[in-house]
């Protein structure tokens, strides 16, 4: 890398108050790029605000795979140089500037109000000064699909961080009060979050009754999370009344909705009927005398009913195919529900993919609770242990709990006998240096003696 040294950029807007539209400082270089700075005098995404963007220009003229990390913060100057406002929460980010995130920056940066008030714009004149300090380059790297950046605490892909960070921007609050810690579940959530937002911006009367249901069980798996989306259920709420309205208006489209409600409540009684009918056949050759013993001269004879209800003879196979297994999709869980069938019966969220993922975590976590004591380090048994909370908080795992229980106070009787062993080595060598300051001491004694006898 070049060097870590600070870049400051200072550029003045003239007329400031007069101007509605978006302001682009000059370019500067830094890290080994272009840069430039985006201000927009009536905010971009939340009203009466200022707001600025730390932007690399031409990225496309970059290699692939290109990436600059930076501490950034912005400044407000009036006319003399005086520093009036700093702007950053916690101390100056550090962000992660990549071809598919150009730029970061602060939608909310200061109040017009406030902006006015306070005497930033003298003779209608607005200072900004923007500090960068590039702390990693790098020039061109592979592209998988699957890089992630960390956004409020959740890892994110990027195609997907800009949906994250203006959700964030809107609702600050959103994941103050989040439960999970395991990195996995969070990202699940985040993404059933946003599959739920993307899809409650779609048309009310593209809604089924059984769509708007799915919808208010996922919103429920996320509040109980910890997720606060007061706004999301008002948005929900909205779009069930709209489809209420339209059903009882009377009109041609409402019968067309009705129908079409009535079609999908016929296919789900339809797919009710077709696995009770399974369930069915299955109770039938229970009940019948599926094994018939027959003992002829010595001979033991073995007759079983076989009923075969599906042929696949081939198929694709891949890694990722599932079982349902006590409504977890997942593959290697019937020893659990076998050994512990309690594990779930308090298991809160309905959605499908949070379900898999608790599941995967509580199976990687009973895999790495296996090894042996000595091989966990403070940091690994930390991050074990709030999966644990994750896990206890839907499921009533006791299979894990003791496990981590046993490693936890395995590792620690070893650490505190090697803690002990080198206090002891400690101490013996600090007795050691005592008694030869002692020995020499006395030396010098008898020595002295010596010379005064003589």
């Amino acid at each position: 890398m070049e060097d870590r040294k600070q870049t400051s950029f200072t550029f003045e807007i003239d007329n400031f108050w007069d101007k509605e539209a978006l302001i682009r400082s000059p370019n500067f270089f830094s890290g080994g790029c272009e840069w430039f700075v985006d201000v927009y005098p009536r905010g971009c995404g939340i009203e009466d605000h200022l707001s600025t963007f730390l932007c690399v220009a031409n990225p496309e003229s970059l290699l692939l795979g290109w990436k600059r990390r930076a501490i950034l913060s912005l400044v407000l100057l009036n006319v003399s140089g005086k520093r009036l406002y700093r702007l950053y929460r916690d101390g100056p980010p550090c962000k992660t500037f990549c071809a598919q995130i150009p730029a970061w920056g602060w939608a909310d940066a200061m109040p017009l109000e406030m902006l006015q008030e306070n005497g930033f714009t003298e003779k209608n004149k607005l200072i900004v000064q923007v500090n960068v300090q590039v702390v990693e380059v790098v020039d061109e790297a592979e592209v998988t699909g699957k890089e992630t950046l960390d956004v409020n605490g959740f890892q994110v892909l990027y195609s997907e961080v800009g949906q994250v960070t203006a959700m964030f921007a809107k609702h600050p609050d959103v994941a103050l009060n989040f439960i999970p810690k395991s990195q996995l579940v969070k990202t699940v959530y985040m993404k059933l979050l946003m599959f739920l937002i993307e899809k409650l911006n779609k048309p009310p009367r593209s809604f089924s009754n059984n769509a708007l249901s799915n919808a208010r069980m996922e919103l429920i798996d996320l509040t109980k999370a910890g997720f606060k989306l007061d706004w999301l259920k008002e948005k929900l709420d909205e779009i069930s009344l709209e489809r209420k309205k339209e059903n009882g208006d009377g009109s041609l489209s409402s019968y067309g909705f009705r129908v079409q409600e009535l079609e999908e409540q016929v296919q789900e009684l339809e797919e009710q009927v077709k696995n009770l009918n399974l369930e069915l056949d299955t109770e039938k050759v229970k009940s019948a005398k599926v094994l018939s013993l027959e003992q002829t001269k010595n001979k033991l004879i073995l007759k079983a009913v076989v009923k075969v209800i599906e042929v696949v003879d081939e198929g694709d196979t891949t890694a990722n195919e599932t079982l349902d297994v006590c409504g977890f999709q997942a593959v290697q869980v019937t020893r659990i529900f076998k050994e512990h069938p309690d594990i779930a019966l308090n298991f809160i969220p309905t959605s499908q993919p949070v379900k898999t993922t608790y599941m995967n975590l509580i199976l990687g976590l009973i895999d790495k609770l296996d090894k042996p004591p000595r091989s966990f380090t403070s940091t690994e048994l930390s991050i074990a242990g709030k999966e644990l909370i994750d896990i206890k908080s839907w499921l009533q795992s006791k299979l894990v709990k003791d496990k981590a229980f046993e490693v936890s106070l395995e590792w620690k009787k070893e650490n505190i006998d090697n803690y002990r062993i080198k206090n002891l080595n400690l101490d013996l060598e600090t007795e050691k240096l005592k008694s030869a300051a002692k020995v020499l001491s006395l030396e010098q004694t008898v020595s002295e003696l010596r010379d005064e006898l003589s």
